[in-house]
Formats: C-alpha cells, structure tokens, sequence
C-alpha cells in the first residue's frame, strides 16, 4: 500500500510540475507577443506627400526613398529625403540624409547636416546649414549653427535664424555676417 502512495505521489508532483511548466511557457508567449506589438513598425517606400501650411499659401512637398515608425510613436523616420516648399515668390528644394516627421506637434524636423537651392524673386541661391525645424502649426522655419547661403553676389551666414512664414519676416537670429563674393 505504501508502494501505491509513493507511485500516486510521484504522478501529482509530476502532474503538478507539468501544469506548471505548461502554464509558464504560455505566460512567456503572450508576454513575448506583447513586446512585438509595441515593436511593429509602419514602413513605406518611394514616398511622395503633400503637407501644407495652416494659413499659408506655402506649399510642401516631400518625397523619401523610406519612410517608417514604431506603432506606439507618433515619430516617422525619413530617409534620404528631398523637399520641396512653394509659393508665388520662393521655390526652394532642401537635402539631407535623414528626417523626423512629428505627427502629433507638427514638426518636421532635420537633425543632421543638410543642403538646399532655390530661386527667391526668380535669382538663384543656395547654401546649406546643421539643423532645420519647420512648425507647420505655427509656421515657422528654424535654422540652427552653420548656416549659409550665397544669393545675389553675396554670402549670409548666421546662427539660429527663426523665420515667421506668414508673414515672412525674420523673428531672431544670431551673428549674422554678410560677405560679398
């Protein structure tokens, strides 16, 4: 009889190990699967959007090789991006590497290095610059250190330009130099 008790021990703790083992393995995959859900990403490729300015008559285009984000962010990743931005008076075409399109504070924002030409009353110019912030909410353009542009037989250079789009006005600068070529 002691012999039966030992083999219908063995079975439960045996039995018991199992639901145990069983019970933790599905607990591991909903948790795993979770992970995944905040990991999924929104990807595109060979991109062209139009974004426009509220109250403006600037105009966007913005074409990109990639375009992607995490699900739960409300940052897009822009990559080898080419703009455009239009109106009656400017057309002006910007370059760089890299991008972020902030959805939720209306940004788009350029971390890195970037370059640009264009034409302002139908006269060329170009020039390039460390970092671009466009505020499609507020319609404002900033630029930060190392920007420079060479238009009408001159040179500007400056630190931190802030331009109101709206009324295309400059708002703040800093260390503006002007070079004759």
């Amino acid at each position: 009889m002691s012999k039966q008790i030992s083999i219908y021990l063995i079975l439960l703790l045996t039995l018991a190990a199992i639901s145990f083992f069983l019970t933790s393995n599905i607990i591991d995959q909903e948790v795993s699967s979770q992970d995944n859900l905040d990991l999924e990403i929104f990807q595109a490729k060979d991109i062209n959007l139009n974004l426009n300015f509220f109250e403006s008559n600037l105009k966007m285009n913005l074409k990109s090789s990639m375009l992607n984000g995490l699900a739960n962010s409300s940052t897009l990743k822009v990559y080898k991006p080419k703009i455009y931005i239009t109106d009656s008076e400017i057309n002006v075409e910007i370059y760089s590497d890299s991008a972020e399109l902030n959805y939720k504070s209306n940004e788009f924002i350029i971390p890195d290095s970037l370059s640009f030409k264009g034409e302002y009353q139908e006269r060329e110019f170009y020039g390039n610059a460390d970092k671009l912030i466009i505020d499609f909410s507020k319609n404002t353009f900033y630029l930060s250190e190392n920007f420079i542009v060479t238009f009408d037989g001159r040179e500007y250079s400056g630190k931190n330009i802030f331009l109101d789009l709206n009324k295309k006005t400059l708002i703040n600068s800093e260390k503006i130099n002007i070079k004759d070529l």
